[in-house]
């Protein structure tokens, strides 16, 4: 929030670009929890998600929607595809859906904060 705070200052001041949006790059669940050990992945995957998906609605929530642009950095199937042993448990259809739930998460929440015009 500190540097969206100087990002709203610049912007105000003219300094950038009109249009020109906040972005906050963030790697998906799975992707943060492949550094677990891989036998606690499964177990430690949903809680690290849900605490993920709730600072990000918190994002959402705090950055105004014309101001804001979420990048997942999602390297799921590459991992899987160039390293299949650590992934072995997890199916590609669990890797979608994974990254589903990321997209409507930011989808969602900004479509419920979005003010009619």
């Amino acid at each position: 929030m500190a540097s969206y705070a100087v990002f709203s200052r610049l912007h105000e001041a003219g300094r950038l670009p009109h249009g020109l949006r906040y972005q906050v790059s963030i790697p998906t669940a799975f992707t943060g929890s492949i550094y677990f050990d891989h036998d606690q992945v499964r177990d430690l995957w949903p809680r690290y998600e849900r605490a993920l998906l709730r600072d990000v609605r918190r994002i959402v929530d705090a950055i105004p929607h014309r101001d804001l642009a979420i990048s997942w950095d999602v390297v799921e199937f590459g991992i899987s595809l160039a390293n299949p042993d650590p992934l072995v448990p997890f199916t590609l259809d669990e890797l979608a859906d994974a990254i589903a739930r990321a997209i409507n998460a930011v989808g969602c929440q900004a479509a419920a904060n979005r003010s009619p015009n």
